[in-house]
Parts: C-alpha cells; structure tokens; sequence
C-alpha cells in the first residue's frame, strides 16, 4: 500500500513540476528557461521532502530522532537465566514507531525465544528505553507478554556503546532477569543469528534420520 502510494504521490509531482515549469515561471513569471527549470526542480524538491517528513521518513527518523543514538544491533548476556543466557536484539525505527526485538539463544547455540516489542519509549534526557513486548519460546510454542527497561550509556568517544537493564517475562514462572548490552555490527548479528538458524536445522535433520 505504501508502495503504491509512493508511486501516486511521485506522479502528482511530476504534474505539478510541469505545470509549475509552463503557467507559473515561463508564462506568468517570464522567467529564462534555466531559472524556470531550476524553480520547477526545487518545488518537486520541496513536495518530496513534505511527502517523506509526513509519510514518516526512515532516513530522516534515523537523523533526528532522539532514539537514533541507540539504534542497532546489540548482544545481550543474561543473569542467571541457564536455559537461555545469551541474546542479541535489534533497535530500529519504523514509521515514526520504536522497534525492539531480537532472539534469545540456549546453551546450545540454538534460537530458544524470540519477541517484538508491542511499545517502547525512549526517554531521551536518561538515555532510557522501556518496553513491552510478544515473546515466543522456540519449540515449544509458548507464547507470553514481558516489559523491561536499559539504560544506554556513553564510551569515551562519546558514542553510546554498552546498556545495562532487566526484563521480567509474565509467564508462569514470572521472575527479572538482568541483562547487559555490548553494540555489535551488522555482520556479527547476521552471522549468530544464521549460525543458530544452521544448528537448529543440523539438529532437526538428525532426529529425523534417527527415527525409525
């Protein structure tokens, strides 16, 4: 639907760049032909820029919101949790809406939860995030409510790099679990959360070969 109205939108522009270019500076205006392209072009420019602010702009959100200083990838270590003591996560924008959401992994190396956050805030005096979020248990199909909170916290080139925090998961056996945040890249979060993918898969091939 975005696509499709993007597309729209794109067409409106057009016409109104040419229309702009022929009845306003060329015939009311009598402006040369190079200042009255020129007008035309910076009113298209004018219209996109309009589009993408009210339309919720990924690249301007990424700019200019307070929360893009700690978006990224981000892996978790957990406070006694056993069953699934490392995690990594993803904190993004999406049409002006704060996403937090990421894989929990088991001793193992093999995805054991997953969540999407259903509402962040970001509190940008603090640096603090809070959250609720849909949480999974991999496997096993359980499916439960947590909220949490981080704080971010700066290194000493002044780029938030580290995260402190808790979540509580409301399942039956509801309790908090510390968990700290170290920033990783792109290729570090594709290559755990793939590896983990293959394990799995490994792991499933062989029980069904085993079976009888």
């Amino acid at each position: 639907m975005r696509k499709a109205l993007s597309a729209a939108y794109g067409g409106v522009i057009g016409l109104v760049i040419t229309a702009m270019h022929d009845q306003l500076f060329v015939q009311s205006l009598k402006w040369p032909t190079s200042a009255s392209l020129a007008g035309a072009v910076l009113v298209g420019v004018g219209l996109l820029l309009a589009y993408e602010i009210a339309g919720g702009s990924k690249l301007l959100a990424s700019r200019f919101s307070p929360v893009s200083r700690v978006c990224g990838n981000w892996s978790i270590a957990l406070t006694n949790n056993s069953e699934r003591p490392t995690s990594v996560c993803k904190i993004y924008l999406s049409m002006n809406q704060i996403v937090y959401r990421g894989y929990g992994f088991t001793q193992t190396g093999e995805i054991g939860s997953e969540w999407t956050s259903r509402h962040v805030e970001f509190d940008e005096t603090q640096d603090e995030l809070s959250f609720t979020a849909d949480s999974m248990i991999v496997g096993k199909g359980t499916r439960y409510r947590s909220y949490g909170y981080i704080r971010f916290y700066k290194n000493d080139a002044g780029k938030y790099e580290y995260g402190d925090g808790y979540f509580v998961s409301l399942s039956n056996d509801a309790h908090q679990t510390h968990m700290t945040l170290t920033r990783i890249d792109n290729s570090a979060f594709d290559k755990v959360v793939t590896d983990a993918i293959n394990l799995s898969k490994v792991k499933n091939q062989t029980a069904l070969s085993a079976t009888p």
